[in-house]
């Protein structure tokens, strides 16, 4: 495996938004998150989770949301993965979480990532 410079990767990914192909951009990110560090990985997966959140009801508590994305998060993890990962829509950003990260994060980390996040209900 290859190691992606962070740096790199981040403008891969805003310079091929509406550019590439989407199949093609979604294979490319998939290979580049890959060989990203660790660290970098976590965070992009963080930055996909708090994304995500976004997409929730603006009315739920922040434990009622951490919950939400624990069993979206899953029941992607099971199906078949969107084609096209990106932060655009609720499935896109639980793809993208799941390619950063392959594991489901418990429901502690996941409320953990979006604590300290401003919603508009609070």
């Amino acid at each position: 495996m290859h190691a992606v410079d962070p740096a790199m990767f981040v403008t891969f990914e805003r310079e091929t938004l509406g550019v590439l192909d989407p199949m093609l951009r979604s294979w490319a990110l998939q290979v580049m998150l890959s060989g990203l560090p660790y660290e970098a990985r976590q965070a992009h997966r963080d930055r996909a989770l708090r994304a995500a959140a976004g997409f929730l009801p603006a009315d739920l508590s922040l434990t009622e949301r951490a919950r939400q994305l624990h069993a979206a998060l899953s029941a992607a993890r099971r199906r078949t993965r969107p084609a096209h990962p990106d932060l655009n829509s609720l499935e896109g950003c639980l793809a993208y979480a799941l390619l950063a990260r392959d594991t489901v994060p418990k429901w502690r980390q996941l409320f953990n990532v979006l604590e300290g996040m401003q919603f508009p209900c609070m």
